[in-house]
C-alpha cells in the first residue's frame, strides 16, 4: 500500500548522525544582533516606565528620598 502520490519523494533524514558544518556567520552580524536587542529591550523599558507613569507611579525625583 503506497502512502505517497507517484513521483512525490521523500525526503531521508539521519536525525541521529553529526549536523553538517555550516558556514560560520560574519562577526558584525552577531554585533548587530545584539545591538537590536538592547535597541528592543530598551524601547520596552521606556514604554514600561510611561505606562508606570500614566497609571500613576510617582518616582522618587528628590535626592536623599
Amino acid at each position: 500500500m503506497k502512502t505517497t502520490a507517484p513521483g512525490y519523494r521523500v525526503p531521508q533524514v539521519n536525525l541521529f548522525g553529526q549536523p553538517r558544518r555550516q558556514r560560520s556567520r560574519p562577526r558584525s552580524l552577531g554585533v548587530l544582533e545584539m545591538a537590536l536587542v538592547v535597541f528592543v529591550v530598551a524601547v520596552w523599558a521606556v514604554a514600561g516606565v510611561v505606562v508606570a507613569l500614566l497609571l500613576g507611579w510617582h518616582p522618587p525625583l528628590a535626592p536623599g528620598t
